[in-house]
């Protein structure tokens, strides 16, 4: 399957499009993993920056239902996520849907183009969702539109930025295909899945450390890798049957995180909070929490979450300041960065204004000699160990 990906990417090389092959054929396998895994969040990530979007939404719904199977939502800026939550009880009354609904399956739309959001900057689906959400701009692809499922990919960019490009739709063209195959695949496993329970779920998981907690920290249950994780590694602690880490200031943000996942209880849209740990004896792992969602949870329905955590290996910061002659305010902001902070999460850790954060980001970016993030995670991957 992936070797086809490549023939067809070089076949529209070919055709004229300046696109980097080997890039582009990393995010097409990683939609074939998506496929399997049921999590989006880290391709759409790749089609943001590619696209220089402030956001990507990815939508499953099931038609005849009338309701949403799977949403996913990336953004570069902090939200509310009830407001997108509560706009795909809405999303009917948005002039951009209602101008997709004459495209076909495959190919994409240009609402902002056509609709341009001065025609209804007055209705309330602008001042509600549009406003909030900080768009203006946008692209869309019809990934799926049958009898049974109805999906999109929809990329924004707010009011500061420019219309996209025709770079930019090729990329989506591109890409497009190998969206609708892969949720397929994905629709066609869902329908297949065999487990119904949330422990046999995390029991059954062999690829990470899964654990299931409480609001309040408690472990109700955790698989054989965590179980073995939590026994060895000093960074993580279990106290009195509560999951913490061993540093105040990230265990008081581990604590947090859990409190919030386990009372978004919404399954219309996909919450995901990281945190980077390091341990004294060099390795790293990050730990990500979850709302419990698209799977049965009904044996654990109140007030509970995932966590789970996958060891990551240990970035030389001290080699890449020395090599890049970043200052030690640029180490920090390139630290962040790689621990997924937005730029107003950054402002925010440094107490600076979101301008000056900004600055920061540009000056690593230009020492470095990268033009994204993407490419900054790739350059800082050669430094790890």
């Amino acid at each position: 399957m992936r070797s086809i990906a490549c023939l067809y990417l070089l076949r529209q090389v070919g055709r004229g499009i300046t696109m980097d092959v080997q890039e582009l054929s990393g995010v097409i396998e990683q939609l074939y993993d998506c496929a399997l895994s049921g999590d989006w969040l880290d391709v759409l990530k790749l089609v943001r920056d590619k696209t220089h979007s402030n956001k990507v939404y990815f939508v499953v719904r099931d038609v005849i239902k009338d309701s949403v199977v799977d949403t996913h939502l990336t953004a570069d800026f902090d939200y509310n996520p009830m407001v997108p939550s509560d706009y795909l009880n809405n999303f009917e009354h948005d002039p951009w849907f209602q101008h997709s609904l004459g495209a076909l399956e495959g190919e994409i739309t240009r609402p902002s183009v056509d609709v341009p959001v001065e025609t209804f900057d007055a209705l309330p689906i602008y001042q509600n969702y549009f406003v909030p959400l900080n768009t203006h701009y946008a692209i869309g692809g019809i990934i799926i539109r049958d009898e049974r499922y109805e999906s999109f990919l929809i990329c924004n960019r707010g009011r500061e930025a420019s219309e996209y490009a025709d770079e930019d739709i090729k990329a989506i063209e591109l890409l497009m295909p190998h969206f609708r195959q892969a949720v397929r695949i994905y629709l066609t496993l869902q329908s297949y899945k065999k487990v119904r329970t949330i422990s046999q779920a995390i029991n059954s998981a062999t690829e990470a450390s899964v654990i299931l907690c409480k609001e309040d920290g408690t472990i109700l249950e955790a698989n054989e890798m965590a179980q073995e994780m939590l026994h060895n590694e000093e960074a993580f602690l279990v106290d009195g049957g509560y999951l913490a880490l061993n540093k105040a200031h990230l265990n008081d943000r581990l604590k947090y995180y859990i409190k919030e996942c386990a009372h978004f209880k919404d399954n219309c849209i996909s919450l995901k909070r990281d945190i980077y740990v390091e341990s004294e004896n060099n390795r790293a792992f990050v730990v990500s929490v979850l709302p419990l969602s698209r799977v049965d949870a009904s044996i654990h329905t109140q007030y509970t979450c995932v966590v789970k955590i996958n060891s990551q290996k240990q970035v030389r910061w001290q080699s890449i300041q020395h090599s890049f002659e970043l200052t030690p305010t640029e180490l920090f902001v390139t630290e962040l960065i790689f621990n997924k902070y937005t730029t107003m999460q950054i402002a925010e850790e440094l107490n600076i204004t979101v301008n000056t954060a900004r600055s920061h980001i540009q000056n690593i970016y230009e020492k470095l000699n990268v033009k994204s993030q993407v490419e900054l995670m790739s350059k800082l991957s050669l430094y790890a160990r």
